[in-house]
């Protein structure tokens, strides 16, 4: 069954990474990509059914009702599921997120930490060949220049801050499987490559979130600082470290709260500061929801954006791309699967607080952080951090069904 999985994951990260590179201008290539994705979804597919099928037999050997059976509940919410996705899909003309749902689905029985450990080995291999492939030109390295920024090397990508949230994505599963704070040598290490892509990209947002969070593990590996921070914490009453855990356990609500409120009060002077500061995602937000409107199943946006493109300048007058994940989710894919996705990263915040530890719950902190500057959040080939939606909602659906037996044995004791 593992070997089915992760056929299915390294087909769609290998061909769906690709697709964002400049390997597309090879048509025969391009092609192969799709094909590939197609196979992807067929090969999980077929995970997904090895699953059922399997519990199914397990239970039918205890003789459990087929309507009471849990594989057949699974079967028709997969089932409701992939009915919505695939009127979503119709709608916006966008197929990613029955990919991506079919993969998180397939990911059933499968340990978040060996994903996790295979993903960073393959996505530093890929990074490697694409940026070895546009040193040698067996892919253009395309190049930026709009104004009064320097020329800027997308190293293969269809744009810099591609390659740039690529590193980053990388960066935070190898700080997942540290699990600790940063070492002299690896913040120095960290710090020059992280300066270094930053001079040929010119990304400032990656280049700021990748600096600020090797320094903040630098430091807090010191003993002093760590010292601080732990007497700090024990001072921390109990209302302010529940007023806490609220913050981190509904980061995404607030976030996506905080967005729309600066999108409503764009006139304001203080708006207008952190729209400027965001390099005017804002506003585009904004535009965005005012000229589609937000609906129950999404719209057919063709978005555009400067990805593949070095006449950026010819693009701004109809640039209308949204890096938001929280705005892009609710205009491109509509009310239902933006609330689907705020509850599900509800429940996968408060899950990783209750399991791991401080470092991991601030690195799954920093991706919903960033992805509220960049469109990655419901991008599994960038975002790994996504199957972790899964024992999240499993711990879930088994602690309301673990409830409702308490509350039927409490019953029948009372009736007795």
């Amino acid at each position: 069954m593992n070997r089915i999985f992760y056929s299915a994951y390294v087909l769609y990260v290998v061909a769906t990474v690709l697709q964002s590179t400049m390997f597309t201008e090879y048509t025969l290539l391009a092609r192969v990509f799709v094909i590939m994705r197609y196979i992807s979804f067929g090969v999980a597919g077929v995970k997904i059914a090895a699953d059922l099928y399997d519990q199914y037999r397990l239970e039918n050997k205890s003789k459990i009702s087929l309507t009471g059976s849990a594989s057949t509940k699974k079967f028709l919410g997969y089932f409701v599921l992939m009915t919505l996705l695939g009127v979503g899909s119709l709608v916006t003309d966008d197929s990613t997120l029955l990919f991506v749902s079919v993969l998180l689905i397939a990911s059933q029985g499968m340990e978040f930490d060996d994903i996790a450990r295979k993903t960073l080995w393959l996505q530093s291999i890929l990074m490697g060949i694409i940026v070895v492939s546009s040193s040698f030109n067996i892919i253009p390295d395309l190049l930026f220049k709009r104004e009064d920024i320097p020329i800027r090397h997308a190293l293969g990508y269809t744009y810099p801050s591609v390659m740039v949230t690529s590193c980053l994505f990388i960066f935070l599963l190898y700080l997942w499987f540290k699990n600790s704070s940063l070492s002299n040598q690896e913040f120095a290490a960290a710090e020059i490559f992280n300066f270094l892509v930053y001079k040929l990209t010119d990304s400032r947002m990656g280049f700021l979130t990748f600096g600020i969070i090797a320094a903040i593990l630098w430091i807090v590996g010191k003993k002093q600082i760590c010292g601080w921070l732990q007497k700090a914490g024990s001072r921390v009453g109990d209302k302010m470290k529940k007023f806490g855990c609220n913050i981190y356990d509904y980061l995404v609500v607030y976030l996506s709260a905080g967005l729309f409120l600066l999108c409503i009060t764009m006139p304001l002077p203080i708006t207008k500061l952190i729209n400027n500061l965001l390099t005017d995602r804002i506003r585009l937000t904004a535009n965005a929801i005012r000229n589609y409107g937000v609906h129950l199943f999404g719209n057919n946006i063709e978005w555009i954006g400067f990805g593949g493109s070095t006449d950026t300048d010819s693009l701004l007058a109809s640039y209308n791309f949204v890096d938001s994940s929280y705005g892009y989710i609710l205009v491109n894919f509509g009310i239902l699967i933006f609330c689907i996705t705020i509850f599900l990263f509800v429940l996968c915040s408060k899950y990783i607080r209750r399991t791991e530890g401080k470092i991991r719950c601030f690195i799954f902190g920093i991706v919903l952080l960033y992805c509220f500057i960049e469109p990655r959040l419901l991008e599994v080939h960038v975002n790994t951090f996504l199957f972790l939606l899964v024992p999240a909602l499993n711990e879930f659906i088994n602690k309301n069904k673990n409830e409702k037996m308490r509350r039927r044995v409490r019953h029948r004791r009372k009736l007795g």
